[in-house]
């Protein structure tokens, strides 16, 4: 879960993130205007 300064959340799972090679760039998880900045990442574990 991604928590952004202006009171966005994003709650994504792990496995929808692809996994990568050292030459690329990385994965965009959330877009952010430019006043905005992510103040929280939790991680939530299913029971």
């Amino acid at each position: 879960m991604f928590i952004t300064k202006k009171g966005v959340v994003i709650r994504t799972p792990v496995n929808g993130i692809s996994v990568i090679g050292r030459n690329t760039q990385g994965v965009r998880i959330m877009r952010l205007d430019p006043d905005d900045s992510i103040v929280s990442v939790a991680r939530i574990i299913n029971e």
